[in-house]
């Protein structure tokens, strides 16, 4: 996947869950747990899409050509193998584990991250649509 479409992504998803934190009921605790459910299920959900696409292909629209499952396969692994020789040359800061103050706050980020699309994001200039 290219550098630019992870980036628009992430933005738009952090934003989206920030958004969401902001109109959700309860106190920082709550609004805390809620971004950390929120953010944990669209993990999830994308973790997911991959592993559909890795068996189904992506399938085409109006805008993209549909991309078979034997060529997203091979796409992944490349991309796997030059990220894991990546990761062998960073060293990393170990970081605690988030912890969650209000279980009722995580998982009402939980359903509220069920509700944003992980296809289409928008920014402030214009639209940006992804496979998948």
């Amino acid at each position: 996947m290219n550098i630019v479409s992870t980036q628009i992504q992430f933005e738009y998803l952090e934003q989206t869950i920030e958004r969401l934190a902001k109109l959700a009921q309860g106190n920082r605790a709550f609004r805390n747990a809620f971004k950390l459910g929120a953010a944990n299920r669209l993990v999830s959900r994308i973790l997911e899409n991959r592993d559909q696409q890795k068996n189904q292909g992506i399938s085409g629209t109006t805008e993209s050509v549909a991309v078979p499952a034997i060529i997203v396969q091979a796409l992944y692994e490349k991309l796997e193998s030059e990220l894991e020789v990546y990761l062998n040359n960073v060293k990393f800061k170990q970081m605690a584990l988030p912890s969650c103050g209000s279980k009722d706050g995580y998982f009402s980020g939980i359903s509220a991250a069920d509700s944003v699309s992980l296809n289409r994001q928008v920014n402030s200039s214009q639209q940006h649509y992804l496979p998948g």
